[in-house]
């Protein structure tokens, strides 16, 4: 019962903040009050749901290929400052090589694709 009445919750949570963004849009362009703007918000994204799903979708799609995008800079980013590190002390290359570059490129990229939550 408790889970339930905590994803109620969450629920209203995002749908007060949802209003509250386009509330605070509507009172920003019309220069009216807060209610006011929010009936006016309520009305003009009812009226046009299809466009917000679509919009919704369509930045989701971009924010995906951002969050790749920014992994796979970091992935060849990474690869080449292994790659110069070791190939400027070339003394150190034969100390101590490294057996493969997966795990520090996997690590690397594990921490960016955890930070790019935007």
């Amino acid at each position: 019962m408790l889970c339930c009445m905590k994803c109620v919750l969450a629920i209203c949570e995002k749908l007060i903040k949802f209003i509250n963004r386009h509330s605070y849009t509507e009172v920003v362009m019309r220069g009216s009050n807060f209610c006011s703007s929010a009936r006016h918000a309520i009305a003009l994204v009812t009226k046009n749901m299809s466009r917000f799903a679509i919009l919704h979708g369509l930045g989701a799609i971009v924010m995906n290929f951002a969050r790749l995008f920014i992994i796979f800079v970091t992935l060849v980013g990474s690869y080449y400052v292994l790659v110069l590190g070791y190939n400027l002390n070339e003394e150190a290359e034969k100390a101590a090589s490294m057996n493969s570059m997966g795990p520090p490129l996997t690590v690397s990229c594990q921490s960016m694709s955890k930070k790019s939550n935007l």
